[in-house]
């Protein structure tokens, strides 16, 4: 693991622990220091994977073109992975990290429903513009691993539900199901206090409900979770997917 960037501006850290942990302010590595990194660990350890924990790789466009170029001026081979907004990925900067050694992103679609996103201060892009931005990036060969949320203030069964429909039909190659917490530090800590039903801070996994929540039980949350990952993972189209992919491979 390493970082290219700290810090997070965007709305969602009304619930998002980067900003609070990083503030909101980017600062930027030098592209030459973070590919030095990258060899002294090549060199040193024999590392040919490496994972950016930049909360949103790519917020600052002319920053990751200078270093994909630093990469590819180096000739160094190497693999990575990022985290990141499709808001951020054009075709053309998608081209560029894939020449660099991109081969998988991580992107937050979060929820099906706009009422619940909004709830939560999270903006997103058209379903349509998901579908082709990831799309896009399957076809360069690069691997997509989505992260949905259930369990938004506004969230009911209905709409969790709605979410697992919609992430089949995304089949990305990965999907990450959470539950909504309120941790704290963030602003949505301060409106849910008096709501917390969690004994302990090691309650706070994203994987159960830690509140009082409006619309859904913590029962109900445990079936919306086992739900989530049993259809999507035994889901026919995604083993199809994932069984060509691997053949291709080999």
């Amino acid at each position: 693991p390493l970082f290219a960037t700290r810090g997070c501006p965007y709305s969602c850290r009304h619930y998002c622990v980067y900003p609070l942990q990083q503030g909101t302010k980017i600062r930027l590595r030098s592209p030459k220091t973070i590919v030095e990194e990258m060899i002294h660990m090549q060199e040193q350890f024999g590392a040919s994977l490496f994972l950016f924990r930049d909360p949103v790789f790519s917020l600052n466009r002319k920053h990751t073109v200078q270093l994909c170029e630093e990469i590819i001026r180096t000739g160094m081979k190497c693999n990575f992975i990022i985290e990141t907004h499709l808001n951020n990925l054009d075709k053309n900067l998608s081209q560029l990290l894939k020449r660099a050694g991109l081969v998988m992103v991580k992107v937050g679609i979060e929820s099906a429903d706009d009422d619940s996103m909004k709830s939560v201060k999270r903006f997103t892009i058209e379903q349509d513009d998901q579908f082709r931005r990831i799309r896009y990036l399957e076809r360069l060969g690069i691997k997509v691993t989505c992260f949905y949320i259930f369990g938004l203030p506004e969230d009911d069964v209905e709409g969790c539900i709605r979410t697992i429909e919609y992430a089949k039909s995304i089949n990305s190659y990965g999907a990450q199901f959470s539950v909504f917490t309120a941790y704290p530090g963030t602003p949505v800590y301060k409106e849910y206090e008096d709501r917390i039903t969690a004994s302990s801070f090691e309650e706070f996994t994203q994987y159960q409900l830690v509140f009082k929540h409006k619309n859904i039980s913590s029962d109900q949350m445990r079936m919306i979770m086992s739900r989530a990952y049993r259809e999507y993972y035994t889901n026919p189209k995604w083993i199809i997917k994932v069984m060509r992919k691997f053949i291709s491979n080999h």
